[in-house]
């Protein structure tokens, strides 16, 4: 499978007689070989759904409800561009956005609700809340 994310593409596919999946950066690969063998693929490998549950390309863990808030102004942009598909709107007002994914809470969506600072905040579950408020604290190390 080709999978695209933050305009990289990737090969998602088995490795060869080991039975795991790997990812692998397209613009990583230094050295190919084309076989003049064809490529058969295996039926019900279920590639395409492991990502079903996934912002990014990590999908370890389990698939959890993830609540975030955000002022009403980023809400704006979070309606216009939702973050995934199980995206639920909860709270909709003039102070508060607050929405509900369904996913696999891996490090790529730490990395984006990071990447927002204080304009989001996680309200559950309460694990992500701690991971999110100790990378926070790291950061604000940077700065001392």
């Amino acid at each position: 499978m080709l999978k695209e994310y933050l305009n990289r593409w990737y090969i998602v596919g088995e490795v060869l007689n080991a039975n795991e999946i790997r990812i692998f950066g397209i613009d990583r690969i230094v050295n190919l070989n084309l076989l003049s063998e064809k490529f058969v693929p295996k039926p019900n490998i279920g590639i395409k759904e492991r990502f079903e549950n996934v912002i990014g390309l990590m999908y370890d863990g389990k698939v959890e409800k993830v609540e975030l808030s955000f002022p009403e102004i980023q809400g704006r942009y979070i309606k216009s561009l939702p973050w995934h598909k199980s995206q639920k709107i909860i709270i909709d007002n003039e102070k508060e956005f607050r929405i509900e994914l369904t996913v696999f809470p891996n490090d790529e969506l730490k990395q984006k609700i990071l990447s927002l600072g204080g304009h989001v905040k996680v309200i559950k579950p309460k694990w992500l809340v701690n991971d999110v408020k100790e990378a926070l604290k790291e950061a604000v190390k940077n700065y001392e």
